[in-house]
């Protein structure tokens, strides 16, 4: 089973970082655990992953997308019993044409929610390798000590993802945008 744990020993490993330093220790696992959903994103917007849950309408024949069980992307279809429902999306929330309080099947696109605690296992099936969310997390870890030397690093583990990334199979464009926000940390020399 690999974890989020997992993935920042192999990141660590790639840029030399000693984690049982234990006054450097949160804060290269912060950045590295940043820098590894900010790659979890990027890789679920190229697959276009789908899901689909059954979910009761609130009185005005609604739901709110915060209420779904992954971090809607995309809407790709809302149905019932009678077939397709017609939808609108106002400030998160979807309206759908049918009857309050009825149950309808929402078929989406999904950004797997981050990994936060370090037992978190990895989101992606086995088929895509693990090592390739490591190789952006190092490339971002090279890229904000700024040396000529941390950058030809970067550029290595950069080209290494970019590989990586353009081997996978998926969707064309995002419909929504997710924020990916790297967490630079504090860096001192």
């Amino acid at each position: 089973m690999v974890t989020l744990q997992t993935m920042i020993n192999e990141s660590a490993d790639y840029v030399k970082a000693d984690l049982d330093d234990d006054d450097d220790r949160a804060k290269i696992e912060s950045r590295l655990a940043s820098a590894l959903n900010e790659a979890k994103n990027i890789i679920a917007q190229r697959l276009r992953l789908k899901t689909t849950e059954d979910i009761t309408l609130d009185e005005n024949a609604c739901f709110n997308v915060d209420g779904l069980s992954q971090a809607l992307w995309g809407l790709v279809s809302v149905e019932n019993d009678g077939g397709k429902v017609s939808t609108q999306e106002q400030n998160g929330l979807i309206w759908c044409a049918c009857a309050p309080f009825e149950t309808v099947s929402v078929e989406y696109e999904y950004i797997p929610n981050d990994m936060v605690e370090m037992e978190d296992e990895y989101p992606f099936p086995s088929r895509i390798s693990w090592r390739l969310l490591c190789y952006y997390a190092a490339a971002r870890y090279y890229e904000i000590k700024g040396t000529a030397s941390s950058l030809n690093k970067y550029r290595y583990w950069m080209t290494e993802w970019e590989s990586g990334l353009s081997k996978l199979r998926g969707g064309v464009n995002a419909k929504r945008r997710i924020r990916a926000v790297y967490n630079y940390g504090e860096y001192s020399g």
